[in-house]
């Protein structure tokens, strides 16, 4: 598998502001803010009575609504939420200290600051599957463009060749009797710089119920914490991850827009 990357800058804002200063017994602004709860037990308690669920959800709901794109750094969403936040900085009478040249005394510009951010983005990838050699199937992706055979997930290597393993589900748990690395060993075969095909998620009968003797047949972690199988495959140094997901019930999507989705994705920041 070849892929190229490309370095992109990109301007960044962040918040920039100083906590309002109180003068101290010589008139002078001192750098303590609050004080402790030891010292002002009754103040501490005071704003923590302040502390409220309809008042965190007000803005929690807000922010976390789709309208700001999940605040993905340089999408429009994350400007929203850094003015937002801005707003609320002015609102408590914090000082300003941005970089960023506003319109007026009261703008909450005032409270950004701009710094450059640097990205290694996959330009393109091109998938080629090998029977000695003659070549079975190729496959290409990019950021703006894909085939129907594979999409690009992640990875930063730019050549990565080897054979090929089925390693069923690549799950290796002992305790609910389902081990696929052990099949492997007892067979001999490694993964060690080999391209590592697995299916997603577990053995389903559907998308809530798994075959798996775990407690009420409840979905495992194998399937609800990804990075659970990441990093067991990694530690068995493969040279790559090919995912076979559409056989999964818990995948509604088609293939087209699970593609499309990676190439939004690999024109990301973040």
């Amino acid at each position: 598998m070849l892929t190229k990357f490309r370095r992109i800058a990109l301007p960044i804002l962040m918040l920039s502001m100083l906590c309002a200063l109180s003068p101290n017994s010589n008139g002078q602004r001192g750098a303590r803010l609050t004080p402790t709860a030891i010292e002002q037990p009754a103040l501490v308690q005071r704003y923590q009575q302040l502390i409220a669920p309809a008042s965190l959800a007000s803005r929690l709901y807000f922010l976390a609504s789709d309208l700001f794109e999940g605040r993905e750094t340089t999408t429009r969403g994350q400007k929203l939420a850094a003015l937002y936040l801005a707003s609320q900085y002015r609102a408590l009478g914090l000082a300003p200290k941005g970089t960023v040249k506003a319109d007026g005394p009261l703008s909450p510009a005032a409270y950004l600051q701009r710094f450059p951010l640097y990205r290694l983005a996959p330009t393109a990838t091109q998938l080629e599957v090998l029977n000695g050699e003659s070549r079975v199937a190729s496959s290409s992706f990019s950021a703006e463009t894909h085939d129907d055979l594979s999409y690009f997930m992640y990875g930063n290597k730019t050549s990565v060749s080897g054979g090929v393993v089925f390693a069923g589900y690549g799950i290796a748990d002992d305790q609910l009797g389902y081990n696929d690395y052990a099949a492997l060993a007892a067979k001999g075969i490694s993964i060690n710089g080999k391209w590592v095909m697995r299916l997603a998620d577990e053995p389903l009968s559907d998308a809530k119920t798994s075959l798996l003797p775990t407690a009420n047949h409840q979905l495992s972690n194998w399937t609800t914490k990804l990075r659970k199988k990441i990093a067991l495959l990694a530690a068995g140094k493969p040279a790559g991850i090919l995912e076979v997901k559409l056989a999964s019930p818990l995948v509604t999507n088609t293939f087209e827009e699970l593609a499309a989705a990676a190439s939004r994705n690999a024109r990301r920041v973040g």
